[in-house]
């Protein structure tokens, strides 16, 4: 069997294929069992995934427990663990190659100095990362480190030309953070002034190069945090007092087209210091002072200097949780209903909601047609004042516009303050029961959310009927089965059915095998039911699908396990 990395490339697709290649290269495959044709891995994620890798001849395919993959794609704990199984098929190949162990290091201790160093110079030639990480540890043996050639190195990794591929964006990037990673590691060796004149041609290049590829899935972003790293290192070793690191900083940020400074200050709270951070976000205020008041009429392009000052304060207010100096930094340029939106709802964080009814009144009054979608906010509002009645009307206003479970909470809490609990309950249990409507809510959605209001009060029944007639999703199937498997696996049962039937549907090998997954899975809920009442479900499947013979294969395979 062959595991080629264009092979996990297509299988995974790019993203899940470098975070994959991460996890593989941190040592995230934490167990590996070959048992035949299968592979079972265990991957340290965010928890404990279980990956199965299965591979017959020359195929591979995999499935693993996290939410991401279902069971059914490819991901990137797949990816890991066909890399790890790469490198134990590797092994194995080279143990049973060795004569006895001895005869290649024999082989080599017989060897001259040249000509062993010979075998290795074939392979660093072949990967210009490694070769400029080890002539970096070289030059600085012999005390010449030439800055230039760490630019040239840069300058290497960087070409400047059209690059659409994601595979070869990707092979771009990974060489630039091979690169520069060697630089980092030797920074603390090289004069400041010349580690800040690399890392800011490296910021150059980055940027150039950025015109010029397309990296839609973000394959940047490790070569900007080696290059940020390089930086800050530059910075925090310069004799630059704080406030010229700051205005230094501020002036990269602020000519930034790439989001390279994205982070900036708190990215930089080393190579700036504590005086230094301080100093930063005064000349940020400093220079928002300075800028004349905005017209009512102004567009997005005349708020473009006031938003990328006032996004480095607004950033450390949020952190802070400072409502009142977001509002401040955000009225600089409200000028649109949109905005003064936003300011109602800052004004509601900051417990004020007399302000924010001020700015929805300005909102109303310059788009009045959009009060609708601004109900919400008003509900709040009216809460916040104490006015229960206004406030249940706005908030069911809004609710008929979102059906969510979220927003039906909080109704029924205002309907409580007011003291018409079942009344407004009643009420909105008939509007979702009515179904769809022309240019509403899709009807799935309204019956997602009764029955979740049904679950509240027991109604195992409706809960069942409603999602049988209803919902025709089959990850929202297994959702509401999962709710009623403990306390009524009759009305669970046909869930599960329906939800394999509607992955049998789709006509995929991957469908086909998810769906049997989804009914043994769900056996013990069948077995609850009654004897017999798996063994019926099985039959069902099979006399409507009989001539899809991926399926019955699946099954029988199944069984035969079982």
């Amino acid at each position: 069997m062959s595991i080629t990395d264009t092979n996990l490339y297509e299988l995974a697709g790019p993203g899940a294929f470098d975070r994959g290649y991460d996890y593989y290269r941190e040592g995230r495959v934490v167990e590996l069992e070959m048992r035949g044709d299968r592979t079972i891995g265990i991957v340290d994620g965010t928890t404990l995934y279980r990956v199965e890798l299965r591979h017959e001849h020359s195929e591979l395919d995999g499935s693993c427990d996290c939410p991401a993959s279902d069971h059914i794609v490819f991901c990137k704990h797949c990816v890991a663990t066909a890399l790890a199984l790469r490198d134990q098929l590797a092994n194995s190949v080279l143990a049973a190659q060795n004569d006895g162990g001895d005869s290649l290091r024999n082989y080599l201790v017989g060897l001259d100095t040249k000509t062993l160093v010979s075998h290795p110079m074939t392979v660093v030639h072949k990967d210009s990362a490694l070769y400029d990480r080890l002539r970096n540890r070289a030059q600085l043996e012999k005390g010449t480190v030439n800055v230039s050639e760490f630019k040239k190195a840069i300058t290497r990794a960087t070409p400047l030309r059209d690059v659409f591929d994601p595979a070869s964006v990707s092979a771009l990037f990974r060489n630039l953070a091979a690169t520069l990673r060697g630089i980092v590691e030797i920074a603390e060796q090289l004069p400041a002034t010349d580690l800040l004149n690399v890392a800011l041609h490296t910021i150059r290049r980055l940027d150039k190069t950025l015109e010029r590829v397309d990296d839609s899935y973000g394959y940047r972003y490790e070569p900007q945090e080696w290059a940020r790293e390089l930086h800050n290192l530059a910075l925090q070793r310069s004799e630059w007092p704080p406030e010229r690191r700051a205005e230094h900083l501020l002036e990269l940020a602020l000519d930034d087209p790439w989001d390279q400074f994205a982070g900036a200050p708190f990215d930089y709270a080393g190579g700036l210091g504590e005086v230094g951070l301080e100093a930063f976000f005064e000349a940020v205020e400093m220079r928002l002072a300075a800028l004349p008041k905005l017209p009512a009429d102004a567009t997005y392009d005349d708020k473009i200097p006031y938003l990328r000052l006032s996004r480095y304060p607004r950033a450390r207010a949020e952190q802070a949780e400072a409502w009142d100096d977001v509002a401040r930094l955000d009225e600089l340029t409200a000028t649109t209903a949109i905005d003064f939106e936003r300011l109602a709802a800052l004004s509601l964080k900051a417990g004020k909601p007399e302000s924010a009814a001020e700015w929805l009144a300005r909102a109303d009054a310059l788009d009045e047609r959009g009060r609708r979608g601004r109900n919400e906010l008003w509900s709040e509002v009216h809460a916040g004042l104490g006015d229960w009645n206004a406030a249940v009307s706005t908030r069911e206003a809004a609710f008929r516009r979102d059906v969510s479970f979220k927003g039906f909470r909080r109704l029924m809490h205002f309907a409580e303050q007011a003291g018409g609990v079942a009344t407004v309950r009643d009420s909105v249990v008939e509007y979702l029961q009515e179904g769809n409507r022309p240019g509403g809510w899709p009807d799935e959605l309204h019956a997602l959310t009764l029955v979740q209001i049904l679950l509240e009060e027991k109604d195992y029944a409706g809960m069942a009927s409603n999602a049988v007639a209803r919902i025709g999703n089959s990850e929202k199937l297994l959702q509401v089965a999962q709710w009623l498997a403990g306390p009524a696996p009759s009305g669970a049962a046909p869930l599960y059915e329906k939800a394999a039937a509607v992955l049998i549907a789709k006509k995929t090998n991957r469908c086909y095998r998810s769906a049997v997954r989804t009914l043994f899975a769900a056996k013990p809920v069948f077995d609850a039911c009654g004897a017999g009442a798996f063994d019926d479900c099985l039959s069902r499947i099979r006399e409507v699908h009989y001539r899809k013979r991926n399926l019955m294969a699946e099954l029988d395979k199944r069984l035969g396990k079982a």
